[in-house]
């Protein structure tokens, strides 16, 4: 059975086409909602300050010998959606235990743009 993670980042991938009908969005975003271990964040802003909805998964978390879970090896992945049109604005990796932190990449998407960054992530809107 494939992690969490997996199956949000097929989604996202699926999404990526600024032209993808609106109602291909919905319903992908509805069926993201529904995997198990997806957690969504509202009102957060994007690197380019727009304001979305995120959905996240999170896996690899480690268990030590003597039982303790090791939230450190734990990564999650991010998508960041218009809540409006279920356009994809961003998407991110991180740490878990430091969410600030994007590891692996960060895309911001622009109508038909996708620019890569790995120095600015996503901040929960107050």
């Amino acid at each position: 059975m494939p992690e969490p993670t997996q199956e949000l980042w097929l989604i996202a991938n699926a999404l990526q086409d600024p032209m993808d009908p609106p109602a291909l969005r919905s319903a992908l975003y509805t069926i993201s909602l529904k995997l198990p271990g997806i957690a969504v964040q509202h009102r957060v802003t994007d690197p380019l300050g727009r304001r979305g909805e995120a959905i996240t998964a999170s896996e690899g978390v480690a268990v030590e010998a003597d039982g303790t879970v090791n939230a450190s090896a734990q990564e999650t992945f991010a998508v960041i959606f218009n809540p409006k049109t279920k356009q994809i604005l961003a998407e991110t990796q991180y740490p878990s235990d430091h969410p600030t932190q994007a590891k692996d990449f960060y895309t911001v998407f622009t109508g038909q743009i996708a620019v890569a960054t790995d120095t600015t992530t996503p901040t929960t809107a107050g």
